[in-house]
């Protein structure tokens, strides 16, 4: 059996996350869950300030410690060491973002500014 520590999103974390849409995608549902996963146990004593881990769906989160609080990427750790037969649980606020490599393309850069929406329809309308 492994020991493990879960950076464990309560509840409330999931608002505004297309829930549907990722157990539609049952990879990219898999990695998500794994990427909240560390193939050994780590208590909260155990975490430095700008230490870089490997999660277990293989993408890197970096725990930053400052001001009171511990983040793992953008989630806010609210509760540490929930100890378990197999490892330990540490709640957090959010469900863990990744940052894609670079700013994305220009119609990606273009969508998240939210103010494109005319000019995107037209492109699409054009076939661009």
């Amino acid at each position: 059996d492994a020991t493990l520590t879960v950076f464990a999103p309560a509840d409330s974390a999931f608002e505004g996350v297309d829930v549907n849409a990722l157990l539609a995608d049952t990879e990219g549902l898999k990695t998500l869950l794994l990427n909240h996963v560390l193939l050994s146990e780590v208590l909260s004593t155990g975490l430095s300030d700008g230490q870089v881990v490997t999660m277990a769906g293989g993408s890197d989160v970096t725990v930053m410690i400052g001001d009171g609080k511990v983040m793992i990427n953008n989630a806010e750790v609210v509760t540490v060491d929930v100890m378990a037969s197999n490892g330990v649980i540490h709640i957090i606020d959010s469900v863990i973002s990744f940052e894609p490599e670079g700013p994305g393309t220009v119609v990606d850069v273009a969508t998240d500014a939210g103010v494109f929406g005319t000019l995107l329809a037209a492109a699409a309308a054009a076939g661009l």
